[in-house]
């Protein structure tokens, strides 16, 4: 890479970044309900080691009775932050800025890892900060970026680490797993497609193929864990959120449907796109 080009690369990362904290007080206007249960959460944990709801580590991992059933490992993760500063829109927005540029750094790592070119590199953190879902997700104080960042960081260190040093990444995993609902069904698919790139990407090794099969089974039995220890408590976010993806309410889907076609500009495709099937 030549260094005309690299120092241009830089130069408009280091444009993005700094745009990146212009209007944080005023864009986007006000915050979502999520928004302000993570943040209150946050302030809640680092005052008295629980959730606005009451519930405490590690039992806030299986059960909340917060209004949007939030995640414990944002707020738990953010706690120490807001035992100096102030709880305002200003610092919880900048704290998900930072949380989001640590992503672009560690997608420039996972990047490089694969393609062993650092041109690929800066070229995917470009193309991360001008994505507008990553400018909207650097902007949303819920549990999406956490997962994300978590779950870059689990493949890095898997796609890179050996032996014992796997316990690294399988800890990353897991607080990807535990900070977002929606990022649970996608803990074994990266696994399972980073341990075959491993072993598809260098020659055969039993001592790879032996770590690949016990990083697996750990994960597996990690998960039928997560499954009974939910199953004991009443009321965990595993089976109260089970609607999410389980669509039994007839009455709530046309609901919601109705509501999508009211918010949704009058087009000869508006059945087509807007029905039951798209809004699962």
């Amino acid at each position: 890479m030549s260094i005309k080009l690299s120092n241009f690369l830089f130069f408009v990362i280091a444009i993005l970044v700094i745009s990146r904290f212009i209007w944080v007080d005023k864009f986007p206007v006000g915050m979502s309900n999520d928004e302000i249960e993570y943040g209150i959460s946050s302030k809640s944990y680092a005052l008295y080691g629980r959730d606005i709801s009451g519930f405490g580590f590690p039992l806030s991992l299986f059960k909340t009775q917060t209004d949007g059933a939030i995640s414990s490992i944002p707020p738990l993760a953010l706690s120490p932050l807001f035992l100096v500063l102030p709880l305002d829109q200003v610092t919880i927005r900048s704290a998900y800025i930072l949380l989001n540029l640590i992503t672009a750094v560690m997608l420039y790592f996972l990047v490089t890892t694969i393609f062993s070119k650092k041109i690929l590199g800066l070229m995917a953190v470009i193309l991360f900060l001008i994505n507008p879902w990553s400018i909207y997700l650097s902007r949303q104080a819920t549990d999406t970026p956490f997962a994300l960042l978590f779950y870059i960081a689990g493949i890095i260190t898997l796609l890179r680490l050996n032996g014992w040093k796997l316990i690294f990444p399988f800890i990353l995993l897991i607080l990807a797993f535990f900070s977002y609902h929606g990022g649970k069904f996608i803990f074994l698919p990266v696994i399972l497609f980073c341990q075959a790139f491993r072993l598809w990407s260098s020659e055969f090794n039993r001592i790879r193929a032996k770590s690949a099969i016990v990083f697996t089974t750990c994960s597996l039995i990690f998960i039928l864990l997560y499954i009974f220890i939910s199953r004991l408590i009443p009321d965990s976010t595993l089976f109260s959120r089970s609607s999410d993806l389980f669509f039994t309410d007839n009455q709530k889907m046309t609901s919601l449907v109705n509501e999508e076609r009211r918010l949704t500009i009058d087009n000869p495709l508006q059945g087509s796109l807007s029905n039951k099937p798209s809004v699962i």
